[in-house]
This record gives C-alpha cells, structure tokens and sequence, in this order.
C-alpha cells in the first residue's frame, strides 16, 4: 500500500485474518468482506497455506463478479504460478517474485490498456500462460517504503513484522525460500529499520513487533547493531524472532535479551540424526535440550518447530523425535509438530512429488 499510495491509483487495503475469529465463516463471507465492489482491479497476497482456499472462493467472486480483474501475488503462489494460471480461469495475473513494482506497472499497464507484458508477471493470451521475463531483484531494500500501517486496523494486531532482510543463504532440502529469493541475502540498512521501529513506538504506540526475516542471525554483528539501536534511542520494545539453532548462541541470546527480545522460535525440525543430515541441516542434536536451557536463562519463551512425515523417516527416527518433543516439553519449551508439506521449488518436491498424493 505504501508504494501505491505514491501513484493516483484510488486503493484500499483489507485482510483476510480479521475474519478468522467471525464464527459465521464461510467463502460468501470472505468474498463478500474482501471485494471492493467498486474496484475494478483486486490484488490478492497469499500464503501457500491459505492459497487452496483462496482459489475456491476466486472461482465464485469470479461467477458473481465477471468483469473484476483478479492478481494474484506473494510466497505461496510464485513457486506455482504458471500451473495455478493454467488450472484457475478465474485467475487472470499472477506477480511472482517481490511485488513493490512490479503491481504498480501491471496495474497501470491494464487502465491504460497496453498489451505490453510486465517483466515478473504472468498473463495468458487464450489458452496459453507465459511470462515475459523474471524481474531483477530489489537490491536497495532502504529505497522501499515503510509499510503503511494506518491502512488497515493496527490496534487490532497483537504485534508488528519487521523485515530486516530478505533471503536466506541456505538450502533445507523442505524449504522454498532459496527458490523464492532467488539465493543470498539483501539486508536493510540498520538505522532503516531502527526508524521503522522507533516509528511503530512512537507514532502508532506499539509495544511489540517480531523480527520475520528468514535468517535474522546470520550476521552476528548486524544483531549487536540493531540491539545497540533499540536500547540506544530508549525505544524499550518487546519482540521476538526466528533463528536456526545452529547460529543462536547462549551470548547473542543475552545481548537480545537486554534489547528486549523475550521469544524466539527455532526451526529443530527433528529428532533424528538421520533425518537432519538428510534435510540438508548441519546440527548436533547431542544435547540440544541442555544447550535450549541456557537460551531460556535469557529468553523466557523459545517455541521450536519440528516437522514429521519425511518420505525417508523410518519408524526409529519418528521415536526419536517424539522423544526429543518430551524432553523439550517437559523442560518448558513450547513445541510446534507440523506435518511436512511438500512445497513447490524445494528439493523434496523434486524428488518425491511423483509418489506423494495431495
């Protein structure tokens, strides 16, 4: 919305999360919540999560709605866009990659009625779907604009994401982001996000905002810089962040702790030597519960993730992640038991997408 708001495009920006909590759920409820009926273009970011769902009620918004021009955009529909275009008629673009720009020139592309194609986007021409060309990444993340946090309800959020950086310079074998991001890391200048942040506590009062990048502790020195902004201009926010836990040390997790970091969440993923080599994850599990107990001296909540349901995890290996769950629980860590989702541009989808079934 920030970016728009720099054009003359009339915009209003809705979120699909407010209505999770209305006990009348239903698709007329999300179409009828989340269509501007007098918008011509609507713009849809998505997670892949919420994608299957939001595909159902486009089918129908576009029955109702025949005339509205539906773009679709976000994580959970890049890796997938060209075969989302070719099932879903109802879809007529998709934005894949980072959207800041590219929206605005789709969008001012289809007013003005060019039949020029917008780099990073895909459109269909009868039955065929192509994209032009990908669009180059946005490598001065500081020339992006703060999010316009007045567009939509703020007070009704508990917290804030702050993204610090985009990218991760990994390649878990069941991750998307490497493909998403296109490799490596863009970082933002620290002083830009201390802004932002002293922004949120000062202008809008927010007392807590969670740091989302992908690898916020890739660069330990960038962490001391932006725990040394927080308590240098007095801005006494709460916060929290996701860190591998081969980067998270029991210092770093002080030196956060005194910033006003109090919850963390780590991507353990299992409980299995075995299954970590083969996930592409260099960590040591000996002794993962003792080395966790000395993050909790500092940070009172740490949430892990860890994932079952590998198409190579053995029976043995399950045990052994069911085992560290116990272990990790009863030491009070909140743990989190996802099943795995094969997800389009990973490793794992490459290799096994032809005997999983959806």
């Amino acid at each position: 919305k920030s970016v728009l708001n720099k054009t003359s495009l009339d915009t209003e920006v809705r979120d699909s999360q407010l209505l999770f909590n209305n006990s009348n759920w239903s698709d007329e409820l999300f179409i009828n919540s989340m269509l501007n009926k007098s918008a011509d273009i609507v713009g849809f970011s998505t997670m892949a999560g919420m994608l299957p769902h939001l595909l159902s009620c486009l089918k129908k918004a576009k029955k109702l709605y025949p005339q509205k021009i539906f773009i679709l955009g976000g994580p959970g529909v890049s890796n997938v866009a060209e075969s989302v275009m070719q099932a879903f008629s109802c879809v007529d673009y998709i934005v894949v990659g980072e959207g800041e720009y590219t929206f605005i020139e789709l969008v001012k592309a289809i007013l003005d009625k060019k039949e020029t194609k917008v780099c990073g986007v895909y459109s269909r021409q009868g039955n065929a779907v192509s994209i032009s060309e990908y669009r180059n990444r946005i490598e001065n993340l500081d020339e992006i604009s703060f999010p316009d946090y007045e567009a939509l309800p703020y007070e009704r959020y508990y917290y804030n994401n702050v993204i610090t950086a985009r990218g991760c310079a990994h390649a878990c074998s069941f991750c998307e982001a490497p493909t998403l991001w296109k490799g490596g890391i863009r970082y933002r200048s620290i002083e830009s996000v201390i802004n932002e942040v002293e922004m949120l506590r000062g202008k809008y009062k927010r007392q807590r905002i969670n740091v989302c990048d992908d690898s916020f502790l890739e660069e330990p020195k960038r962490v001391s810089l932006f725990c040394d902004g927080l308590i240098s201009r007095n801005l006494n926010v709460k916060w929290g962040c996701f860190a591998r836990i081969d980067q998270l040390t029991e210092n770093n997790a002080k030196v956060m702790a005194e910033a006003g970091c109090d919850n963390i969440f780590i991507g353990i993923e299992t409980g299995s030597d075995n299954v970590m080599l083969k996930i592409g994850k260099k960590v040591e599990l000996l002794g993962v519960g003792k080395y966790l107990a000395g993050i909790q001296k500092h940070i009172p909540t740490v949430t892990v993730s860890i994932i079952w349901g590998f198409p190579y995890e053995t029976i043995t290996d399950y045990e052994q992640t069911i085992a560290l769950c116990y272990r990790l629980a009863k030491n009070g860590i909140r743990v989190q038991r996802p099943l795995l989702s094969l997800r389009h541009g990973t490793s794992l989808y490459y290799k096994y997408n032809n005997i999983y079934y959806f």
